[in-house]
């Protein structure tokens, strides 16, 4: 395809005809997604869980990265995503509209996401990983981003990491 379509607009165009044989489309192998939203999953006993879908802002880019802490320390657990996927296949466009997110927990399954400039949590690139790092009164954020520089990110107060 990459070959046949070097550029996207010519791609865009394409009819499916055009780009798959009708022998290659009967022949390949098909899935179906069911559910392509980022989710929380709670596990409410008894072998059972209870899929919910995290806040609009959760939904822009891949998430490729999740951690949960108390970011605010008022007992709930909160969640630190990150993501982006520059690096994708012909027939798409890099997927970049996640700049990192701060979910804030109610304690029952609901989440507000914050926006940067009251979280302070900032990762634009095609980031990969995360891991926190709890050291003396700090908690770090370490963001791996692949092609591009490692981010350290500091919590300096409760509400907010800069």
């Amino acid at each position: 395809i990459k070959l046949k379509y070097p550029k996207f607009d010519a791609y865009a165009r394409a009819d499916i005809d055009e780009i798959i044989s009708r022998i290659q489309l009967d022949t390949a192998y098909q899935l179906i997604a069911y559910q392509s939203q980022s989710m929380y999953v709670e596990n409410v006993g008894n072998g059972d869980f209870k899929l919910k879908p995290l806040p609009i802002k959760a939904q822009f880019s891949t998430v490729n990265a999740i951690e949960s802490f108390d970011i605010n320390q008022d007992g709930n657990l909160d969640v630190i995503l990150t993501g982006n996927q520059f690096d994708i296949e012909t027939q798409s466009t890099r997927l970049d509209a996640s700049n990192g997110l701060v979910l804030v927990g109610d304690g029952n399954g609901n989440f507000n996401a914050l926006s940067i400039a009251e979280s302070g949590f900032f990762t634009p690139e095609n980031a990969k990983s995360m891991v926190l790092l709890h050291g003396k009164d700090r908690l770090w954020f370490i963001v791996g981003n692949k092609d591009g520089p490692t981010q350290a990110i500091l919590q300096n107060n409760k509400s907010k990491i800069n």
